[in-house]
């Protein structure tokens, strides 16, 4: 599910106003929001700005389509780098991977980015042609 909004890091004054309100808002917050992590550093910035517990919420991120293809293409041949975001989003359920070549038909392949995240059920949705 994408909010359609970007969010920023502070709270709003109420779900500061007591300790379970802000444990409950914040666990929803983040296992219902996509994180848009098209950067190609945001992944992995994602494990230095949010701490475990954040990460250990996130369920749906949207990642570049460069990113995925570089990834993909770089398990074929054999080049894949032992540093993956799989240990740092346990609870990861989504990736949204956003599309930019006209052939991308030819090289999807979502048991490659399942591999590389770390989870064998989870589900890769390719976007629709961004250009």
């Amino acid at each position: 599910m994408n909010l359609g909004v970007t969010l920023c890091l502070a709270a709003p004054g109420f779900v500061k106003s007591c300790k379970q309100i802000q444990q409950e808002a914040t666990t929803l917050l983040y296992s219902l929001a996509t994180f848009d992590v098209t950067n190609h550093s945001g992944l992995f910035l994602l494990d230095r700005v949010f701490n475990r517990n954040i990460c250990s919420l996130i369920t749906s991120i949207r990642m570049s389509g460069i990113l995925a293809c570089s990834v993909m293409y770089k398990s074929y041949h054999g080049l894949m780098s032992p540093t993956t975001p799989a240990g740092f989003l346990p609870s990861l359920e989504r990736v949204h991977v956003s599309e930019v070549y006209q052939d991308w038909k030819t090289i999807k392949d979502s048991a490659v980015l399942r591999k590389w995240f770390g989870h064998e059920s989870l589900e890769i949705i390719f976007e629709g042609n961004a250009g």
